[in-house]
């Protein structure tokens, strides 16, 4: 008997370790830009590189008075098709790095997707089962964008000059 109880024990444990394993949350902090003297939320959101968008319930929506800027359809992970709101801007700061975007209002809890990760130059790390600064450039956040033509901003507050738009 004492055999079958440790079996089950270990049944459930293995069961519960398989439906933890793969999802990785991050502690953020979400306020409104309009805003300043509301405070922000920290919240705990699901990190989700397949999915594009910030989603967060309606309560925060509501509670960070973020304006409806427009409807969205949005197409489930199950296939089935809605209607939500849209609100923004959202500033979403993850330790030192932050990001302004836009969220789809949907669900009961805080999907961080994959376009504020990149925008804030974060990383899933699956082994340690967190998100991160992207170790490639840990102290500040670095985009990769297309050759620019025309003036633009050096470092030193000069503007530069793409060698490309002289000709």
């Amino acid at each position: 008997m004492e055999r079958s109880v440790n079996s089950r024990t270990t049944e459930l444990h293995a069961a519960h370790s398989v439906e933890a394993m793969g999802y990785v949350h991050a502690s953020i902090e979400l306020s409104n830009p309009r805003e300043p003297g509301l405070r922000p939320i920290q919240t705990r959101a699901l990190a989700d590189s397949g999915a594009l968008m910030l989603c967060i319930p309606e309560h925060l929506a509501l509670e960070l008075k973020l304006q409806t800027e427009s409807l969205r359809e949005v197409t489930m992970a199950d296939g089935r098709s809605m209607t939500v709101p849209y609100v923004g801007p959202v500033k979403v700061a993850f330790g030192d790095r932050l990001c302004f975007v836009g969220a789809l209002v949907l669900g009961e809890d805080v999907l961080l997707g994959a376009v504020p990760m990149e925008d804030m130059d974060l990383t899933i790390n699956p082994s340690r089962q967190q998100v991160e600064p992207d170790p490639r450039s840990p102290d500040i956040p670095h985009a990769l964008v297309k050759r620019c033509s025309g003036p633009f901003l050096v470092e030193d507050g000069s503007m530069g000059e793409d060698a490309h738009s002289r000709q």
